[in-house]
């Protein structure tokens, strides 16, 4: 077979080209789309303005609730700064704080309180780390505390993080206190705990006690509901929660409305029939 030979000639006139194989690119879509507005806030969780004030039902133990504040995570490499408690089957009982530099004068001032006491359980959140914490401090200071190895131990963290105080099979990433009592009461910390421990060094007590009296009102809130939750307490009455300062109360003419014959409470601010004298969901004085 003869060999064949092709040849492509590349020339610089103009030739014809048939239209249809022309491929003509799209144009962009230049019509304007007006976006729908989306209301994002409904996908955040309510939070009510109001929290309870709780009756409890069960009195077979004797809780005492606690929290302390330390420079670090271990026992071994850091210390306490601040513990504060609340006995919580004395509805009259105020929570106390003890915040100091002299750790061993701490551990020894909490013990003297805490053996008057005839306290059947801890409660806290995380509680393992409060209570293993100041065990490793007395044992440092060599004070015996053969009730408090005795003790039994409940932990909200745990209620919180699965619901069941016992084994469950899964998983859930360990929750912080903060998160849970600002879904459910709208409040946090004092303040970023960072700021604590700045506090603590230039010897402003004042402020690390404040912080932690806060941690022990929000856990209060959260056991007792938790305890409301599973039938071991009544609502006594509803109490407002603040989200504003309190003293800053609305003037009549803000709160009342005679052609409705509506009112608003200037605590919780919820509409109130014009003849209530007091709000039906926080008991404020109208």
């Amino acid at each position: 077979m003869a060999n064949e030979t092709s040849s492509v000639q590349i020339t610089k006139e103009p030739v014809w080209v048939n239209e249809e194989l022309i491929i003509v690119p799209m144009q962009p879509n230049t019509i304007q789309v007006e976006e729908e507005e989306f209301n994002y806030d409904n996908l955040q969780p309510y939070i009510p303005g109001v929290y309870p004030d709780f009756n409890r039902l069960k009195s077979d133990e004797r809780d005492l609730l606690i929290n302390i504040e330390t420079t670090g995570l271990k026992p071994y490499d850091s210390r306490i700064i601040s513990i504060a408690w609340l006995d919580l089957n004395d509805p009259n009982d105020d929570i106390k704080v003890i915040t100091g530099d002299d750790e061993e004068d701490l551990i020894n001032t909490f013990f003297d309180v805490f053996e008057q006491g005839n306290f059947t359980r801890i409660v806290g959140w995380n509680v393992s780390f409060d209570y293993r914490f100041i065990w490793g401090i007395a044992s440092l200071y060599r004070r015996q505390i053969p009730r408090w190895i005795k003790i039994k131990l409940r932990d909200v963290q745990q209620i919180y993080q699965q619901v069941k105080e016992e084994y469950v099979y899964g998983y859930q990433s360990p929750d912080k206190q903060e998160n849970w009592s600002k879904f459910l009461f709208g409040r946090g910390k004092y303040s970023p705990q960072e700021e604590v421990l700045k506090r603590y060094l230039i010897g402003d007590f004042n402020f690390v006690s404040a912080f932690n009296i806060q941690q022990i009102e929000n856990l209060r809130n959260l056991y007792d509901l938790a305890r409301f939750t599973s039938a071991e307490s009544s609502i006594l009455r509803n109490k407002p929660i603040f989200k504003t300062n309190p003293s800053v109360l609305l003037s009549d003419e803000q709160t009342s409305n005679t052609s409705t014959g509506k009112r608003q409470c200037s605590i919780c601010l919820s509409e109130q029939d014009i003849s209530n004298t007091e709000c039906s969901v926080c008991g404020n004085k109208l």
